[in-house]
């Protein structure tokens, strides 16, 4: 009997997730015949992974040929981490682990080093879906604090102030007002706290300038 030469199985081999792919075993046949789905016709539709098998007939010849479809891969969803907010400079790293991300920076790259606030997405796709997520960073000023140059006086008392308005201020030694009245030398700082909750410090050394109270006489006494 002559011989005809086996089938050429076209049509996409990889398939996402509930998708099907059309193979094709080509005209010019009389008789086609599908394992394992059992058809007839010169196209089936494969909507599972696996092997598929085709016998053409032409005239008293016959000849066999099999394809196998696989399942292609599903990006999975990823994260870039919660909205946050900085105070004053900052860099801060995303990343995604995956070299074929593309962010709305431009750039694409498995991370990014971002010091500008705004919103960040970053996109990744391939053949079966594509997944995204979106990240807010914010940033607010560091507040300024000068509680005054470093003093020195004998009697009396200071009064070391902070900027006012803050949503807390501690001092070193132990209050929590804006302002304090010190009278012994040493150094004094506070820590202020805004409404942004960004944070500052500042200090002071105030030291003595009494002059010794032992009268010295001198020659001509």
């Amino acid at each position: 009997g002559k011989s005809i030469s086996k089938p050429a199985i076209t049509g996409n081999l990889s398939i996402c997730q509930q998708q099907s792919t059309t193979l094709d075993a080509g005209a010019n046949y009389d008789s086609y015949a599908w394992q394992p789905n059992g058809e007839s016709t010169q196209t089936i539709t494969a909507s599972q992974p696996g092997t598929y098998t085709v016998i053409v007939k032409k005239g008293n010849c016959s000849a066999t040929n099999a394809v196998t479809v696989v399942q292609a891969a599903s990006l999975n969803p990823f994260s870039l981490g919660n909205d946050t907010t900085f105070c004053g400079n900052f860099s801060k790293v995303l990343s995604t682990g995956n070299q074929s991300t593309i962010w709305s920076t431009g750039v694409t790259s498995a991370q990014i080093s971002v010091s500008q606030p705004g919103q960040i997405i970053a996109t990744q796709s391939n053949n079966c879906n594509t997944v995204s997520d979106t990240i807010v960073i914010s940033q607010n000023p560091i507040p300024s604090v000068f509680i005054g140059n470093d003093t020195a006086f004998c009697e009396g008392e200071l009064l070391l102030s902070a900027p006012s308005e803050m949503n807390s201020y501690v001092w070193n030694n132990g209050a929590t007002s804006q302002t304090i009245t010190v009278s012994q030398e040493g150094t004094y700082s506070v820590k202020i706290t805004d409404a942004n909750n960004c944070s500052n410090s500042d200090s002071i050394t105030i030291s003595s300038n009494c002059l010794n109270d032992i009268w010295i006489p001198n020659a001509f006494s």
